[in-house]
């Protein structure tokens, strides 16, 4: 696109003024321009300070109604609050149980993998041997107790 440049009086600076197909056509076209402008931008700038006002309005009436209801408004917005949390976390806690139950009938009904599966009885075996040797420590300890507290022919009776 072609351009007409009018050069400033030192002619080191050159500025962009008009197209060069700029027809020139004077009145018409500056008040087509004008036209067009005003019915655009008219109801724009019209909605602009429709949407002022109203919104002033707004917060005019509603300020002093949220300062009057602020003692009641801020703790229900804190119990929903912590409603919503809760239900999140049931959910979560719903979802977990769901994949225990899903994994002890995958578990039982031989659907894993035969490793994870041998790994699991010996961690669970070698728990039961330790509560096993726990219970008969606690068991001896509680006997030499109850021997040392009691006489030696009521604690027979009782056996």
């Amino acid at each position: 696109m072609a351009e007409v440049y009018a050069s400033s009086s030192d002619n080191h600076h050159r500025r962009l003024l008009i197209p060069a197909n700029y027809a020139g056509s004077g009145t018409l076209s500056a008040l087509t321009v004008a036209v067009t402008s005003l019915a655009i931008g008219g109801p724009l700038l019209g909605l602009t300070a429709f949407s002022l006002v109203t919104t002033t309005a707004f917060l005019a009436v509603t300020t002093p109604l949220l300062l009057l209801f602020s003692p009641v408004i801020v703790p229900a917005a804190l119990v929903i609050v912590a409603a919503m949390a809760c239900f999140g976390f049931s959910a979560l806690l719903a979802i977990s149980g769901m994949m225990a139950v899903v994994y002890a009938f995958r578990s039982v009904l031989g659907m894993l993998p035969e490793e994870v599966g041998r790994k699991i009885k010996n961690v669970v075996m070698g728990k039961r041997e330790e509560v096993k040797e726990k219970g008969l420590d606690i068991g001896g300890y509680l006997e030499d107790k109850g021997r040392a507290y009691m006489p030696e022919g009521r604690l027979n009776k009782a056996a």
